[in-house]
């Protein structure tokens, strides 16, 4: 047999079974973003009926609320950066400088949850660590895409999902931001009556 035809038969080989394991984590993925997004709306539902009845100090009030704003914060921060990355899609074929980025951000994250969690309530508390969870699966993503890009044959319907599961997150990630400004909101209020 032609060395050539192996050689490309080899190659088709090797693409066939990166798109196939693409494919399986795609859809796994995928999955745990609706299990996600149920999440979200029962935290934003146990979030709207419980309020703000707790009496609290006011200092105990301004350090959540000051923690709220870091988590908030964290959370944009890691949103910009799918947000950059994404501008440079079709300009660039590699991104190891995003995924740097994007594990800096994400490690942002993960410190300013350790340091602010005391000062969170259960709910608040469970909607950051979804958003630090999410962080985790950006940054997968995110090596993902890039280890596609180096691939010379690269298969371009599974390079686009995982660019749509990557803007899918960076939804989520805002939904989850949202669902922290409400309670920041809320503790507001609650300092004003």
């Amino acid at each position: 047999m032609n060395t050539e035809i192996v050689i490309s038969l080899v190659t088709a080989g090797a693409s066939l079974v990166v798109s196939l394991i693409s494919l399986i984590s795609t859809r796994g993925n995928t999955r745990h973003l609706v299990e996600s997004e149920k999440e979200i709306e029962r935290l934003r539902f146990e979030l709207s009926r419980k309020g703000a009845g707790l009496v609290v100090s006011d200092k105990q009030i301004e350090a959540s609320l000051e923690a709220l704003r870091q988590i908030i914060s964290a959370i944009q921060r890691m949103k910009d950066e799918i947000l950059i990355m994404m501008a440079r899609r079709g300009r660039q074929t590699e991104y190891a400088d995003e995924l740097v980025q994007i594990k800096i951000a994400r490690e942002s994250l993960f410190d300013c949850y350790e340091e602010q969690f005391p000062y969170l309530n259960s709910d608040e508390a469970s909607i950051a660590h979804k958003a630090k969870n999410m962080a985790l699966e950006i940054e997968a993503t995110v090596d993902k895409i890039q280890k596609l890009s180096l691939l010379e044959t690269n298969d371009e319907e599974t390079v686009t999902r995982h660019w749509e599961l990557l803007q899918q997150m960076r939804y989520m990630l805002t939904d989850l931001q949202n669902l922290l400004r409400e309670s920041r909101i809320a503790r507001i209020t609650s300092l004003q009556s």
